[in-house]
């Protein structure tokens, strides 16, 4: 999905990616929040791109390819995403797509706070990871649990 709009002062654009479920409402969530942030910093959202996860690598997502297209094309300042895992998640894939936004001038900047240098993000990517495998392990744990009850 990609809405264009004119363009004055920053150029904004905003990234969007849910999973399976619940993807019409968490897509429409995160595209309202990250106008809205955009609103409050007085820019103008020139491209929306919003996708469904399919579980690939970020250089098979169609919305997101499309998107950095756009971004090498010029024009954009700024990515906007509701927060990092939104783009990605494996910090080598960030890692490599930080650099292509970069080499373009290109500042991520994310509704949950993560944005400024790489460092900042890096930082909020590692604590991100660390929480995502906190709960998976919780949920394993759980599962194990309630599964060691029905016996």
């Amino acid at each position: 999905m990609k809405e264009e709009t004119s363009m004055s002062g920053k150029a904004y654009a905003i990234y969007a990616r849910a999973e399976k479920d619940a993807v019409r409402h968490s897509l429409q969530r995160q595209i309202r929040n990250c106008m809205t942030y955009v609103e409050e910093e007085g820019g103008t959202v020139v491209a929306v791109h919003a996708e469904r996860s399919c579980g690939c690598e970020p250089s098979q997502r169609p919305e997101l390819r499309a998107l950095l297209d756009l971004i090498d094309d010029g024009g954009i300042d700024y990515l906007v995403c509701e927060s990092l895992d939104r783009l990605c998640r494996p910090v080598t894939n960030y890692i490599a797509l930080r650099d292509r936004l970069d080499a373009n001038g290109v500042e991520v900047l994310t509704v949950a706070g993560a944005s400024g240098t790489y460092r900042t993000q890096k930082i909020a990517e590692i604590i991100s990871a660390h929480m995502r495998s906190d709960i998976a392990m919780r949920i394993r744990r759980g599962k194990a649990m309630a599964k060691a009850l029905r016996r």
